[in-house]
Order: C-alpha cells, then structure tokens, then sequence
C-alpha cells in the first residue's frame, strides 16, 4: 500500500519456508504479479519491502515474459538476494498484414504442405469444416472429446501414459480444463474431417493475442498434415471476422512445426530468489 492506495498484489503459494508466484496450474504459459504503471517506478523499492517482510527464504517465480518490467527488475537485482535465472522458449506468430501476408511469408516448401493437405482432401473426397467457439460455454460431452485426442496423442507422439485417475483428474478437476470450460474469454477451434475431429486448439483472448496453452491432433488424419490446417485456418478465421487479434502465441516450447508456421522465438524466464544469510 502506498498512502492506502494498493500498488503490488503478490499471490502466492507457501510451502513452508518457499513461496512460489502462483498461478502456473492454471494452463497458462505466463505469470506476473499484479502492479499499476504508475508504480512501476517503485517497483523495485515494494519488491525489496516486501521481501524484508516476510519470513521465506526462497521465492520462486516462474514464466515471467523477458521484455516485462518486472522482469528487467530482477534482472538489475535486489540487495540482499541472490538471484538466479533460468529460460524457457516460446514461440508467437504474428499475422498483423493479414492471412495472404502471412501465408506468402512462409517457406516455400510449408506453403506446398498446406496447399497439398487441402488436395488431398478434395482428392481423397474427405468433407472438412472448421468450428470456432468463442466466449461460448463448451460442454463437459465435448470438453471429453477433445481430451481423447489430446490424452491420445501424448501416448502415441510422447510416450506418456495416462491412468484412469489422471484421465478423471484432467476431465473433472484440472484447472486448466475447468477455465477452458468457464472462463467468457475461452476460444476454441477446431478442424473436421469426415465429421472426426482432426484437432484442436483451445486457450483464451489476451487484447491482440489468441493464447494458446492447449493444441492438439489426431494422428488418424497425419496424411493431411491437420496441425498446419488447424494454425492455417484460425489464423484465417481471426482475421477475416474482423477480430483485432493479431498474434497467436503457441506458448511454451519451440517446435519445429511452430518455426515452419512463421513463429518468432522468444523467452520466459523462471527466476529463484534466497535471502543472503549474514
């Protein structure tokens, strides 16, 4: 507080002598504390204050967008901590010029790919639609479906298992799955072919940017390249419905498939913060 005037909320999650920034098992790929442009000046000066404080030995503060303030704070840091970092890649597209720009932007051989799967899905006689749900409640049938492919495609492309507890937890209880479900500003699209899902991206509308924390395909229809298709054409719905978004922000990890879709890298940083003992 600043003359009874709130400047810096920190929410945290303590376990015992470490508070973490909290807010990470929401599904979302970016993390801040909350704080007003006219007291980004002080910034530092609350940090410290508040660190002073309390009674933790070790923060933990993770994902934290590197062009941020905050970031730079820490960066700078803060007299009497030690403060260590560590990076994680991200990737963002931007289609600010529009769908056309955007895919003459593209290599050579990516805008071939997408051009062949739309063939070959003429060819093949495979009818292909795409559903866009925005800011509509979805329901916990389709939420269901769309966490088949999902928990399908982490067996088949990552070797990961999911038990029949995980598969109720991930339906019923997880975080990221029950925001998707109510939160006004969830946007979901997906791609059809014969009626089958092919994939799906689900995550929510930040201003300019479609942010993306959950994609995924059915390998059933890798012939028609479907994670191409499924950035291709919510890139196209976004623009042409005059949406004033302009970046999908494919969030953590640099895929190569990320790259070749006209992504630019950048970080997030997770940063540990002990007090110096005397």
């Amino acid at each position: 507080m600043d003359d009874n005037v709130p400047v810096l909320i920190f929410p945290l999650l303590v376990r015992g002598t470490k508070a973490e920034l909290a807010g990470h098992a929401n599904g979302m790929c970016e993390l801040s504390p909350i704080y007003f442009k006219n007291s980004e000046k002080k910034l530092k000066q609350y940090l410290k204050f508040l660190f002073d404080a309390s009674c933790y030995d070790e923060y933990l503060f993770s994902r934290i967008r590197d062009s941020s303030h905050f970031c730079r704070i820490l960066d700078e840091g803060i007299a009497g901590y030690d403060i260590s970092a560590t990076s994680r890649d991200n990737v963002q597209i931007d289609f600010s010029q529009g769908y056309a720009a955007w895919f003459q932007e593209l290599g050579k051989s990516v805008r071939q790919n997408l051009r062949t799967a739309y063939n070959r899905l003429e060819k093949d006689g495979k009818s292909f639609r795409v559903e866009v749900s925005n800011g509509q409640k979805l329901s916990h049938s389709f939420m269901n479906k769309l966490l088949d492919i999902y928990i399908k495609r982490h067996d088949e492309r990552y070797n990961v298992k999911t038990s029949v507890l995980k598969s109720i937890y991930l339906r019923y209880f997880d975080f990221s799955t029950r925001a998707l479900l109510k939160n006004p500003k969830s946007f979901h699209v997906c791609v059809y072919i014969s009626g089958k899902i092919a994939g799906f991206c689900s995550g929510y509308i930040d201003r300019d940017a479609f942010v993306i924390p959950r994609l995924s395909i059915d390998n059933d229809f890798s012939r028609y390249s479907p994670g191409y298709l499924l950035v291709s054409e919510a890139i196209k719905w976004l623009d042409a419905n005059n949406t004033g978004v302009h970046v999908i922000d494919l969030s953590e990890g640099a895929e190569r498939y990320k790259l070749d879709l006209g992504g630019m890298a950048y970080k997030k940083i997770d940063y540990t913060i002990r007090r110096i003992k005397d």
